[in-house]
């Protein structure tokens, strides 16, 4: 997956933020749903059971670049046939890894989170606020003092 992130970013004089995200359940990874069948597939896996979240971040300035992944767990609530329905209907996590989204209706679903609440969303904003620290400090120190506070 790191491969999908990197290729994303362009080495070059810009200071560039690439992110992807996928879902795992079981060994299976779940990307984008293709479709409302595949999206309700998606869903009846995750259905009462506990999944990784998985988002591959890089970071680029200059020729330099950083990688980095971070992995959450979240655990579903049984999903009733009524709910399903109801959510399938608003395509609200039709475009989100896994077929749902924490920050929207998907938000339903969610019994419990262990790790990186914003790496469900879909970018881990704690670690990346340290390693933009890092290679701030590292390639531009002239912009370090925008991410270092006493």
């Amino acid at each position: 997956m790191d491969l999908i992130s990197l290729g994303k970013a362009q080495l070059n004089k810009d200071f560039l933020i690439t992110a992807d995200t996928i879902v795992v359940i079981k060994g299976q990874i779940l990307g984008k749903p293709r479709d409302h069948q595949e999206w309700r597939t998606f869903l009846e896996l995750l259905s009462g059971e506990t999944h990784e979240v998985i988002t591959a971040v890089t970071l680029s300035y200059e020729k330099n670049g950083l990688e980095f992944f971070v992995e959450s767990k979240v655990t579903f609530a049984t999903i009733d046939n009524q709910l399903m329905s109801h959510y399938l209907a608003s395509n609200d996590g039709l475009d989100k890894a896994g077929g749902y989204g924490v920050q929207g209706m998907g938000q339903v679903f969610i019994k419990k989170i262990e790790g990186s609440y914003s790496n469900v969303v879909g970018l881990p904003l704690a670690e990346l606020y340290e390693k933009i620290k890092k290679v701030t400090s590292a390639v531009a120190p002239s912009l370090s003092h925008f991410f270092h506070h006493e």
